[in-house]
């Protein structure tokens, strides 16, 4: 099979999944692929990931679960060695690239091939990440540099019942 849907999993209909037998797409159940997305598989989308609208994703890349990338990102696992002076663009190749889980790509991200970014970082809006991101750290930036790292674990504001954390005065924004 071709292409695999997890249930509750939806794909707009001006998506765009290029695949064949050995180029398998999988989408985990309750993810989402908004408009304008293309994929070329082999790719595999796990549980609970949201794709905004535009962003292009290219083969070997796997996107744990409960990702949100932002729109117009690029997850380019396509690249080149380098060839003689006659043409510097050799053979293309495809290197692998890991999101987390738990991870959030900002609008624009350009995410190069090769790069695994860990469990529960964040790549700010913008950033062309062109090495390994580690977990649970934000990174942002041209070529993308580590700004802060984050606590692993749920933060206390998202673990209390919203009632709770007002009442106790524990920030203003409880997310929806």
């Amino acid at each position: 099979m071709a292409i695999e849907l997890g249930t509750g999993a939806t794909v707009h209909s001006s998506a765009t999944l290029m695949h064949s037998d050995d180029r398998t797409i999988k989408i985990g159940a309750h993810s989402h692929v908004t408009r304008d997305v293309d994929i070329l598989g082999p790719v595999t989308i796990e549980n609970d990931v949201y794709v905004n609208r535009g962003v292009y994703i290219r083969p070997h890349t796997v996107i744990g679960a409960r990702t949100a990338i932002g729109p117009f990102s690029r997850i380019v696992s396509d690249t080149h060695t380098i060839g003689p002076a006659e043409r510097r663009a050799g053979p293309v190749r495809w290197d692998g690239i890991t999101i987390g889980s738990g991870c959030w790509i900002g609008a624009s991200v350009t995410i190069l091939a090769g790069v695994t970014i860990g469990d529960g970082a964040v790549v700010a809006a913008g950033a062309v990440v062109t090495a390994d991101v580690p977990p649970n750290t934000v990174v942002g930036g041209v070529p993308a540099r580590v700004i802060r790292e984050l606590p692993p674990g749920v933060p206390d504001d998202l673990a209390r019942p919203a009632t709770l954390a007002s009442a106790e005065g524990g920030g203003e924004h409880v997310p929806s």
